[in-house]
């Protein structure tokens, strides 16, 4: 099994998403047309911008074309694109992006500073800091005792997505678990294509057969709508039963690459 070829690119999953959510009902000059889906069409988003339905088609199907800040930010207010989603528009016809260090993977972390390393060990509650890889930089005991595969430097987008334990550890895998865990993998295989780590991460899980499954479920999509704190269930063998957890993503200013993720029991938020 290999990696299939026909998966749209991130900005089409980011702007098809994105019409899809617009209450057509309470769009001026749209609102007065009978609607037989929720969203907006194409050719209604071009109208709205101005221009024709191929330009702005071209635009979601990734196609290279000379677009201009103004129209890229047209599409943004109309769209009502939040961040994630507008660095995500503006990297597929940029080179310079509006944030980091565009399409070259970003650094790894040679080594955290001793108060990094510090803060998380402190944590209360199961930490887990990770790279843009989902390698594991640093944890806390807590987040050892019901993860020990840590210890054996196991990446954490791997593990979720082909390791047999984490379907019987982590409750409703494959909704709760497995499908943000591989948008964000696809997501992050398409910005950084040069990077080597992250493509071994996508031939492994694509040779996992419930991996593929999951990499090529039409459900899946593009991970830029958190909605705040996300509360998921899991299975601890060293409590012998279940727990409902609310998972914190936090990020440090100094290591915009990484992420520091806190499991906070259900009843302490």
């Amino acid at each position: 099994m290999t990696k299939p070829t026909a998966d749209p690119p991130a900005i089409t999953r980011v702007l098809r998403n994105a019409r899809a959510r617009i209450d057509a009902s309470r769009t001026p000059g749209i609102a007065d047309r009978f609607r037989a889906k929720p969203g907006l069409t194409q050719r209604e988003v071009a109208k709205l911008l101005g221009s024709s339905p191929r330009w702005y088609r071209d635009l979601e199907l990734g196609k290279s074309r000379n677009f201009s800040m103004s129209y890229l930010r047209s599409v943004r207010r109309a769209l009502a694109l939040d961040e994630a989603e507008w660095e995500i528009v503006w990297r597929a016809v940029s080179d310079s992006p509006p944030s980091d260090a565009g399409r070259r993977p970003p650094a790894p972390h040679k080594s955290l500073p001793g108060s990094v390393v510090a803060f998380v060990e402190d944590q209360r509650w199961p930490a887990l800091l990770c790279d843009h890889r989902g390698d594991a930089l640093a944890w806390n005991a807590a987040a050892a005792r019901g993860a020990p595969w840590l210890r054996r430097g196991m990446n954490v987008l791997e593990w979720t997505l082909t390791h047999p334990d984490a379907r019987h550890q982590l409750i409703n895998w494959k909704n709760d678990w497995a499908m943000p865990m591989a948008a964000r993998l696809r997501l992050h295989s398409e910005q950084w294509p040069g990077d080597e780590r992250i493509q071994s991460l996508v031939e492994s899980v694509c040779s996992d057969p419930a991996g593929f499954e999951i990499w090529n479920s039409p459900e899946l999509q593009s991970p830029t709508r958190c909605g705040g704190p996300e509360l998921r269930r899991v299975f601890l063998p060293h409590r012998g039963g279940e727990s409902s957890v609310t998972l914190l993503a936090l990020k440090i200013r100094d290591m915009p690459s990484s992420e520091l993720v806190v499991a906070v029991p259900s009843g302490d938020v």
